[in-house]
């Protein structure tokens, strides 16, 4: 299997056009490479290293953008030289009329300027495959200028394993396949609560970012850090079976029985949405204000976070 890709991997090189592989950056080396190597899935995040090394005899001086999306651009191609689209969350950042914040950054001879970036935010990888992929960076900001190009770094992502995903998929009352739908923020919150007052907890994890929603834990997070990939999605898959079992003090589990939204607040990328929600017990009505904090992720709204506020009784 490993000598097959290999091949496939050669192959890939043959049939992509010559403006994606060339490196002609006149002495400016611009590297690509993982940042760790893991198994990746569909769900996870997949990290870059980028670098930019100075190797010409003078000082080479470009923009590094406060956005690094105005700087820098992703090609990503399957191993049959289909091109991978750009995500929404990129399309929407680039095409959006605003003022670009930048420094100018002056590299000595033999000096190397390098960063972190996670690919998903540039490309929609949601899909299983082998991937070739090539990294383009614009020292003066995308405005036709000369083009710095990478070199080419070859990865897999898998598809999810166990059948948790499978059943997450489901509508256990129809049988049919659930599918993320681009809807505003208010109303993919009304879909997650409603979701909880019918106890359907296929429909209530759908939206929601279980790992983020972990990761507001900072124990959780300190365990997350040091934990292998694998450990990371157990992790996950643990936490959200806590949260079915209702094991967890998470106050995103209370069962409203009537809400109000109040308010939505959102930008392109990220939005809350304010919600009173009353709660029934025998001798009085709890009221709370949930805020809940969402991002968009390839033009679908997901629920990250939560803040909860206590307005009394009634």
């Amino acid at each position: 299997m490993k000598k097959q890709f290999l091949c496939l991997i050669l192959v890939f090189a043959v049939l992509i056009p010559a403006s994606l592989s060339a490196l002609d950056n006149d002495g400016i080396d611009l590297s690509l490479r993982l940042y760790d190597k893991r198994i990746y899935y569909p769900e996870t995040q997949i990290q870059v290293l980028i670098e930019i090394t100075n190797n010409t005899n003078g000082t080479y001086r470009f923009k590094a953008a406060q956005d690094r999306r105005f700087n820098i651009d992703f090609q990503v191609r399957t191993l049959t030289n289909e091109p991978v689209r750009h995500s929404e969350q990129f399309i929407t950042a680039v095409e959006r009329n605003q003022q670009v914040y930048y420094r100018d950054i002056d590299l000595e001879p033999g000096e190397r300027y390098s960063f972190v970036e996670t690919l998903k935010e540039y490309i929609a990888l949601g899909e299983p495959g082998a991937y070739v992929a090539q990294v383009f960076y614009s020292p003066d900001l995308n405005v036709g200028g000369k083009q710095l190009r990478s070199n080419l770094i070859s990865f897999t992502v898998r598809p999810s394993a166990g059948p948790a995903g499978l059943r997450a998929a489901v509508d256990e009352a129809t049988g049919e396949i659930l599918r993320k739908e681009p809807l505003p923020p208010d109303v993919t919150v009304e879909y997650l609560i409603r979701a909880r007052q019918k106890g359907e907890w296929n429909k209530f994890f759908l939206y929601l970012d279980t790992r983020s929603l972990m990761l507001q834990n900072p124990d959780a997070r300190r365990r997350f850090d040091r934990s292998s990939e694998a450990e990371r999605i157990q992790m996950v898959e643990d936490f959200r079976s806590a949260l079915q079992a209702r094991e967890t003090p998470d106050e995103i589990l209370l069962i409203p029985y009537s809400y109000e939204i109040v308010e939505t607040r959102y930008t392109p990328e990220r939005g809350e949405v304010d919600v009173i929600e009353r709660f029934r017990n025998p001798d009085f009505i709890e009221v709370k204000q949930f805020t809940y904090n969402l991002e968009r992720r390839d033009g679908v709204w997901m629920i990250v976070s939560y803040d909860v506020r206590n307005l009394g009784t009634e």
